[in-house]
């Protein structure tokens, strides 16, 4: 167990529970069925509306979560999304999808998220809500520094 959520498990005061706190991290999902999600853990990936619709099978998945984050940060226009093969309906789907996982994003703050991709990866859209989520937490890294290595 973590040394900090030994303590915080002991039942520490607020003010020394903040000052221990642990980072969320990004978890890999386990393959095996029925592995139940824990308490402060948050699943992202399909088909929860966390989970990244820009598929890497049909982008790769480097592209995938670079096209991710473009979309989560309204960095993604609709002239892009067509020359992507996005038709109308589906640029109108994003958008509404877009509006929603932005109302909802506070949800995940100082959840840990987990999804699919390898621990190993430094690519994966979760690691780009955990910094979304908790943007007084991931200020000072780097875009490239990954949640999944904190902690």
């Amino acid at each position: 167990m973590h040394a900090a959520q030994h303590m915080l498990d002991r039942g520490l005061t607020p003010s020394i529970r903040a000052a221990v706190a642990v980072r969320p991290r990004r978890l890999q999902r386990p393959r095996k069925r029925g592995v139940p999600v824990h308490a402060g853990v948050r699943y992202v990936g399909r088909p929860t509306e966390f989970a990244n619709p820009f598929d890497g099978r049909g982008f790769g998945h480097v592209r995938a979560v670079r096209l991710f984050e473009r979309w989560i940060d309204s960095r993604l226009g609709d002239l892009t999304l067509e020359m992507l093969g996005f038709c109308p309906s589906e640029i109108e789907a994003l958008h509404r999808l877009h509006e929603r996982v932005l109302r909802r994003l506070p949800m995940l703050a100082g959840l840990d998220l987990q999804c699919w991709c390898p621990l190993t990866s430094r690519w994966c859209h979760a690691d780009i809500l955990l910094r979304r989520a908790n943007p007084h937490i991931f200020r000072s890294l780097p875009d490239e520094a990954s949640p999944s290595s904190r902690r």
